[in-house]
């Protein structure tokens, strides 16, 4: 049996995706973009986070500049 992630993961993740995007003021395809996602893949993964790979994960900590652990909510944000 898989374990499934606590629902307030993938709002956490959702609400830096978009803070950055707001930030930043950059579009969700320009954002898919630095992350080297494809268009489809980036909607596709807002909408279930969950679906992220690791390499994926990977790719949003470096883009939105942090680690693994506070992208998914384990530590804050310093």
């Amino acid at each position: 049996m898989s374990k499934r992630f606590n629902p307030t993961y993938e709002d956490h993740i959702r609400g830096l995706v978009k803070q950055y995007q707001a930030k930043y003021r950059i579009s969700p395809d320009e954002f898919a973009t630095l992350c080297c996602l494809s268009r489809a893949t980036y909607y596709s993964r807002m909408k279930s986070p969950r679906d992220f790979t690791l390499d994926e994960l990977l790719r949003l900590c470096k883009v939105l500049n942090m680690s693994l652990n506070e992208l998914v909510g384990i530590e804050k944000a310093s």
